[in-house]
């Protein structure tokens, strides 16, 4: 089984144990954010922390930190290296119910939720807007995203409504 695989079935694994425990997101861009973010499982961020999409971590952050440099992307910058301090989870599942409450709780996320069953909008609903902060801030995640999640589709993991 190659890496792709490999990470495709430990992610399907986390996702249904996530939605057992009540998380709410599209499985699809779940999937597809989590491969893209951890380098399909290889990033040391995921490998090390089991933190699959990036997550940092904040001033209302009690649990355990990593601190690892990362690329950032400003308008007025472009892109830049820089440190920053990571949330650290005990399994991917953890990751996921996090990842789940931070949708369901920042009001500029909320919107997502009205899109559960559609994989272009839940996204585009993640990204940022004009007056709110988003999960990120380069110009093409949406297309890097959606590329990933149509080949983890291709593999027949995922159905990348839209």
């Amino acid at each position: 089984m190659d890496t792709k695989q490999k990470f495709c079935e430990r992610m399907k694994e986390a996702i249904y144990w996530a939605k057992v425990r009540g998380a709410r997101f599209n499985d699809a861009v779940a999937f597809a954010q989590g491969a893209l973010e951890s380098r399909w499982g290889q990033s040391t961020l995921s490998n090390l922390y089991n933190n699959l999409f990036g997550i940092k971590a904040g001033s209302s952050w009690k649990g355990a930190v990593a601190e690892l440099p990362t690329w950032e992307y400003t308008s007025a910058k472009g892109w830049y290296y820089a440190p920053a301090k990571w949330r650290v989870y005990r399994s991917w599942q953890e990751c996921l119910l996090d990842y789940s409450g931070i949708i369901s709780t920042l009001p500029w996320y909320k919107d997502a939720l009205l899109y559960l069953d559609n994989a272009d909008k839940f996204l585009k609903a993640l990204l940022p807007a004009y007056d709110e902060p988003g999960w990120a801030y380069d110009p093409n995640y949406f297309d890097s995203v959606k590329n990933v999640g149509k080949e983890i589709e291709k593999m027949g993991y995922i159905k990348w409504n839209a």
